[in-house]
């Protein structure tokens, strides 16, 4: 069955069988590497799978795959504000990209059906107070598409 996708430029119809895996990368400014990145990508979790152990696996993957990856910190988050709220989990990391460490932050949020929002926040430098904040407004600003 055919459904309409909808994406910031217009929509498509969306033949049956294909399921939504994009990501939406948004930088900051106009300078090469960005300063700061936000991310959001659409990932499906294990049947049977919780959300800790998706974070695990994500993790285990990271650390073989990224040169000099680290995981700082591993945190509840919140997605979304008040009774439409959503739990989930965040890990703060670093990496090595070439010579340069990049700071990085993701939140795993479940969406049903297997499915995980997985927002993040890339960084060349270490997170302040304002990124901080610009982080927790971002994921607090969440909402999901009223029904039809």
């Amino acid at each position: 069955m055919n459904k309409r996708y909808h994406f910031e430029e217009g929509s498509i119809e969306l033949p049956g069988g294909f399921h939504d895996r994009s990501t939406n990368i948004f930088v900051y400014g106009n300078t090469t590497p960005s300063p700061l990145n936000l991310n959001i990508a659409r990932d499906v979790l294990l049947d049977g799978e919780t959300l800790s152990a998706y974070v695990d696996r994500q993790v285990t993957m990271l650390t073989k795959n990224l040169h000099g990856y680290a995981m700082n910190q591993r945190a509840p988050a919140v997605l979304g504000a008040g009774s439409a709220a959503t739990a989930g989990e965040q890990i703060t990391s670093t990496y090595k990209s070439r010579t340069q460490t990049i700071h990085q932050r993701q939140a795993a949020f479940p969406q049903g059906d297997n499915v995980a929002l997985i927002f993040s926040c890339s960084s060349i430098r270490r997170f302040d107070a304002e990124q901080n904040a610009l982080w927790n407004q971002w994921l607090a600003s969440f909402r999901a598409p009223e029904s039809d």
